[in-house]
């Protein structure tokens, strides 16, 4: 996977590898990527910005997003209309924002280490069977 970032070091958009993408770093994304990082919109150049967020939400119908700041700092993923999140991918437009999460620190990697741990603990019944087995 790559993303395109602007970096003070270097004039203009380089592409790189997702991996190499932190927090900080101003990502541009259109029509067609796959976001890199959980990042919070700064500049929307196109009309609209639409985003299809089905793997993370559920969701069949593409989100408009836009800069306004989120008045709820409790808010759901579904209600942070501001923030792009990694592995969704841009349905239509382009814009550009800040990295605020990346690797297992964005809110799918935060489900997958979630569901990990969840995974390890045993259910009272599986104990039990468990318990019955060893005897």
């Amino acid at each position: 996977e790559m993303g395109k970032v602007v970096r003070g070091d270097k004039s203009g958009v380089q592409k790189i590898r997702a991996k190499e993408i932190v927090p900080g770093d101003i990502v541009e994304v259109s029509v067609g990527d796959k976001i890199p990082a959980d990042i919070r919109l700064i500049k929307i150049y196109s009309t609209t910005i639409r985003i299809d967020q089905s793997i993370l939400t559920g969701e069949s119908v593409s989100v408009i997003k836009h800069t306004d700041a989120i008045p709820d700092p409790r808010a759901v993923n579904q209600d942070k209309k501001n923030i792009l999140f990694s592995g969704t991918n841009v349905a239509a437009g382009k814009a550009r924002g800040i990295v605020i999460g990346t690797g297992l620190n964005t809110a799918i990697g935060k489900i997958r280490t979630e569901m990990s741990e969840t995974e390890e603990i045993k259910t009272p019944l599986q104990q039990k069977l468990d318990e019955f087995g060893e005897q």
